[in-house]
């Protein structure tokens, strides 16, 4: 039976509204979640994007109904989809000890228009780049020259700041860390949106004396987000006096641990892509051998082909092989962790090192 659209309210914040109730990353995890409860469910991953923009409904009753399964709701799937936003959050909330406000600031939803309908915050759509990374690039400091240093990141939500003419704030700040002789050093700031998938860090605030902003020029990756991937420049961490400022290639992965487990696990690594993955496999990741994600990420680090001298730019090539093999292995490691579909999001466990 399909549904003619009318009457179907607030689709795609609700389905934002679910992925933060069940605490999913990305479309595959809601996907994964819609065909547990149905195995041939029409909630498919190529439809869904579109729902979850806006551009179309579900016109499946069918939909509906694995729906209001998946929420674990007693209502019709006819409920779920005439009922406003505010009626959805508090009865998801309800059913599952959430607090709806909760849920609908994490699904980018919770500003009010001047008719008081909710409507969606600018830049919320990149919410599912919220958690922990462990960060590869290559070490700056003289006393290191020839290694990798593997860093940490924490991406959270925080009050968007975009001003009036400038709608660039996703609602998202970071905070980057590395684990030097001297102690942790770390900086954090804003993620701003740019032009077509540009993503920009600027990361200057909550430092110890002394240390220098960064800035990561990276691009925006489609979900579940397992990988953000570009240019670090700043001004070396750890040297013993002032140096010129650099330029490298970073890597940040999502890994399924707490943000204190990476930053204890960090350090400088010998340049070889067996320590790579050991560094990954360490902080819970499943690295498949058919994925080649060692291989991957080494590649994209230390490849120079195609470069014009004075510039350092991954061949796009690299760059996509790379997001693959990395979302690869996100989906294998939230196989093999059997969580329930509520459960917290891995990166918030606190899971200990393995």
């Amino acid at each position: 039976m399909e549904r003619s659209g009318e009457g179907v309210r607030d689709v795609a914040a609700k389905l934002r509204v679910t992925a933060a109730a069940l605490g999913v990353s990305g479309q595959k995890e809601l996907c994964a979640a819609f065909r547990r409860v149905n195995p041939r469910t029409g909630f498919d991953l190529d439809r869904s994007y579109k729902w979850m923009q806006g551009r179309s409904l579900p016109r499946s009753q069918q939909v509906y109904e694995d729906w209001s399964a998946v929420c674990e709701l007693d209502r019709p799937g006819a409920w779920i989809a005439a009922s406003t936003l505010d009626e959805f959050a508090t009865a998801l909330g309800a059913r599952h000890g959430l607090d709806p406000e909760v849920l609908l600031r994490r699904a980018g939803v919770d500003e009010r228009s001047a008719s008081g309908t909710r409507k969606a915050v600018p830049g919320q759509e990149e919410h599912y780049l919220q958690g922990v990374y462990a960060c590869f690039s290559h070490a700056q400091s003289p006393y290191y020259r020839d290694r990798i240093i593997c860093g940490a990141l924490l991406v959270e939500s925080v009050a968007p700041r975009s001003k009036p003419g400038n709608p660039s704030g996703t609602g998202l700040a970071a905070r980057y860390s590395q684990a030097l002789p001297s102690g942790q050093a770390y900086v954090s700031g804003p993620i701003l949106r740019g032009a077509g998938r540009a993503l920009t860090l600027t990361l200057h605030e909550g430092g110890s004396a002394g240390t220098a902003p960064l800035c990561l020029s990276l691009a925006l990756p489609a979900p579940p987000g397992s990988l953000l991937a570009g240019i670090m420049t700043g001004f070396t961490m750890l040297d013993p006096a002032a140096q010129p400022p650099y330029a490298t290639r970073i890597v940040m992965i999502r890994v399924p641990v707490s943000i204190e487990t990476v930053e204890s696990a960090g350090g400088y690594l010998s340049a070889e892509p067996a320590s790579l993955g050991r560094e990954l496999r360490g902080l819970g990741l499943v690295l498949s051998p058919a994925a080649e994600l060692e291989a991957r990420l080494w590649r994209f680090l230390t490849a120079s082909e195609g470069g014009r001298a004075g510039t350092d730019q991954a061949p796009m090539a690299d760059h996509a092989a790379l997001n693959a093999a990395c979302d690869r292995a996100w989906f294998d490691t939230l196989e093999a962790s059997e969580a329930p579909p509520f459960a917290q999001p891995l990166a918030a466990t606190g899971t200990k090192r393995r």
